[in-house]
């Protein structure tokens, strides 16, 4: 799986679940991706691990094949107290070629950090 991070000053960080995890810091209100893609494959996305430094986490999970968006998961994790949560996508068997993993960052007054980790997918495998 490749990861493409945007829309953040994202950084590798030692802390996470299992070791290494992607997180930024938000002083400000904003919006941060990244996008999961399997060098054109096809595969499903399980879950994936999340983290805030002190507030709720705005979180949307969109699956794409194509261009055809196939499903859009929204919600909200509270607050982690500096921990990474589990977070299930609830159209895990539903295929995709692109996954685009939103955070969300609303309150502009508090600066904090989030972070995402533990990605899990499935490759699909159709038989003929």
């Amino acid at each position: 799986i490749c990861v493409a991070l945007d829309g953040a000053d994202w950084f590798g960080s030692d802390y996470g679940s299992k070791g290494k995890s992607a997180s930024f810091h938000a002083e400000r209100a904003l919006t941060a991706t990244a996008t999961l893609t399997a060098n054109g494959s096809k595969f499903s996305f399980q879950s994936a691990e999340l983290y805030s430094s002190d507030s709720t986490i705005y979180f949307e999970f969109t699956g794409y094949m194509g261009e055809r968006q196939v499903y859009r998961v929204s919600g909200t994790t509270p607050q982690t107290d500096g921990n990474f949560r589990h977070q299930p996508n609830s159209e895990s068997g539903t295929p995709v070629d692109r996954v685009v993993i939103k955070l969300t960052y609303p309150r502009p007054l508090v600066p904090i950090s989030l972070g995402i980790d533990e990605l899990v997918v499935t490759p699909c495998v159709f038989s003929q």
